[in-house]
């Protein structure tokens, strides 16, 4: 067959143009360091197993302020206020059923606790979740990537506790300790499930309240190989956002909140994506000042990018890595202009592989314990334990203009992270360096090399002499009631009396059959409730709150009026 003299040289003129301009370091210069340094103390050591050296993932508070973190072979802690004491709350490899498959970047992901976990008589009462990695497949997933095989599947358990202030869990029902909730299929072993995470700043009664975010991989291999996370038809790459409680999601083990963004649409996309086109999106965290959402979502071949969350949005992997046009190997033209075209949603602040290769969002300080951190949204590189930190409260717009690195002190040296890990583990190559928070306001530093949780603590010039660490807080406050837990009388009134411990500010208490919330009482140290009774069942709750606005566990009295 003979081709027409244009085809071949058409043909030609293809097979000798230049592919395009493809870059590993489009941002040549490096990344400012901050003109003080923030001081890094030793907080509680995890435990090391027969597992070896702990890998340290996550930490946050349950709703009465007590703090817990996660190692990712299995192990979830109770850690006093002041790092102290650790105590094994609940083990997953112990656990009939679960299978924990822990390798690489598999295992035991995150936790969270519902809001209601203390509040008697709700439906979220004593309840909590797990996002993990398992290796048992039955029963078949939720949701499956429909290509490639199944190295595992990333599970959310709810496990419900019939005593939220134990120091370990007692099952509600020892026979059946957890309920799957959702189940999704991870065709390649990496970019697996992340964090699961309330809004912590969700008031009681919004649409937000109650309502369970959970970040999903795009899954897996390299360069989204089935074309998943641009399709919101599917959960990967993305971040889900359910109702954990509901019943009118897949199976009927959870619900699909009203307000998602793709619910009631014609587009075919699932009603539990928030947002989609992100191609491993391990961490997202909340500005207590505004509610705003932020999500770290990891790179490939060079850029790391952080995001406001929106609902509905799309962050464009993998047509776009970061503002640029992906490429495989490396990135190639800036396209953040064609957002009216593409209906991407760009990140607000972005850095290259000369910097790092894996970011990690973490919060928003607001606590005012740190001053020159006042506003500033912390985040990491954390395979290389590296600090950046950026304005939120007037956001970048690309690129790593707005990025600083924040410098730290340790033991009264200047340290990098990954410096300060190689004092307790000379071998670590790297950090894994994540965040966590509690209701004091303090920001703690995670790893997975030496088993040690951190505090930061003071910020201050780099010559003047290292500060002594910060103050270590007092335990949360405790209340008491006198008299019977329970009663029954025809009085229209009842009168409660206890005690409260030292250091309460308020005693407060409330009615579940009433409206109203917590209404604050006379008296701390010897205190009287007087309750109007409404017919039948009233149950009564009251807490003490101290200084720092940590509440006590919940007293739970039952007065019957007949």
């Amino acid at each position: 067959m003979i081709l027409p003299v244009r085809f071949v040289a058409a043909l030609a003129l293809a097979l000798t143009a230049p592919l395009p301009a493809q870059t590993n370091n489009p941002f040549p210069d490096p990344i400012a360091r901050s003109t003080f340094v923030v001081d890094v103390v030793d907080f509680a050591t995890i435990p090391t197993n027969v597992a070896g050296t702990p890998r340290i993932s996550v930490l946050t508070v349950a709703p009465d302020g007590r703090i817990f973190a996660n190692d990712q072979k299995g192990p979830l802690y109770l850690i006093s206020a002041d790092g102290s004491a650790v105590t094994l709350y609940l083990d997953l490899r112990s656990v009939q059923g679960v299978a924990l498959q822990a390798n690489s970047e598999q295992g035991f992901q995150s936790f969270a606790f519902h809001p209601q976990f203390l509040t008697v008589g709700t439906p979220g009462f004593g309840k909590f979740y797990t996002a993990h990695t398992s290796s048992n497949l039955v029963p078949a997933p939720d949701y499956a990537a429909g290509q490639g095989g199944d190295a595992g599947d990333h599970v959310v358990l709810e496990w419900t506790t019939s005593d939220p202030a134990a120091s370990t869990f007692v099952a509600a029902d020892p026979a059946a300790p957890f309920r799957e909730v959702l189940r999704i299929s991870g065709p390649f072993g990496n970019h697996t499930m992340g964090l699961i995470a309330f809004n912590s700043t969700a008031l009681p009664g919004s649409p937000e309240y109650g309502k369970l975010y959970v970040a999903m991989g795009d899954g897996g291999s390299g360069g989204d190989p089935f074309d998943l996370a641009g399709n919101p038809a599917n959960p990967y790459g993305a971040i889900l956002r359910i109702d954990p409680l509901g019943t009118n999601g897949s199976r009927g083990r959870y619900g699909i909140p009203a307000d998602n963004p793709f619910v009631g649409g014609n587009s075919g996309a699932l009603g539990e994506v928030f947002a989609y086109g992100l191609r491993n999106p391990q961490r997202f965290s909340w500005d207590s000042s505004n509610s705003r959402m932020f999500i770290a979502d990891i790179g490939q071949g060079a850029i790391e990018e952080v995001n406001v969350g929106l609902p509905g949005a799309n962050y464009g992997w993998n047509d776009r890595e970061g503002s640029f046009e992906f490429l495989g190997g490396g990135v190639g033209t800036n396209l953040r202009s064609d957002t009216a075209t593409t209906g991407f949603t760009y990140p607000i602040a972005e850095y290259d592989h000369s910097e790092g290769n894996a970011v990690a969002v973490g919060p928003v300080e607001r606590s005012g314990r740190i001053p020159q951190l006042q506003g500033k949204l912390l985040f990491s590189d954390f395979p290389r334990g590296r600090l950046f930190y950026l304005d939120a409260d007037t956001l970048p717009t690309g690129g790593p203009s707005g990025i600083t690195e924040l410098r730290l002190r340790y033991q009264g040296e200047e340290r990098s992270f990954q410096a300060i890990v190689n004092t307790i583990n000379p071998d670590a190559t790297r950090t894994d360096l994540r965040f966590g928070t509690d209701n004091l306001g303090r920001i703690f530093l995670l790893n997975k090399q030496d088993g040690v949780i951190r505090v930061v603590g003071s910020a201050e010039n780099p010559t003047d002499p290292p500060v002594e660490p910060p103050s270590v807080p007092t335990d949360p406050p405790t209340v008491r009631v006198d008299g019977p837990k329970r009663q029954t009388t025809t009085r229209p009134r009842v009168a409660l009396r206890g005690i409260a411990s030292a250091g309460t500010v308020r005693i407060e208490a409330r009615n579940t059959r009433a409206r109203a919330d917590f209404r604050s009482i006379r008296g701390t140290d010897s205190w009287t409730y007087r309750a109007r009774l409404r017919p039948g069942r009233n149950v009564l709750l009251v807490r003490a709150v101290d200084a720092d606005g940590r509440t006590s566990i919940v007293s739970r009295s039952v007065v019957i009026r007949r």
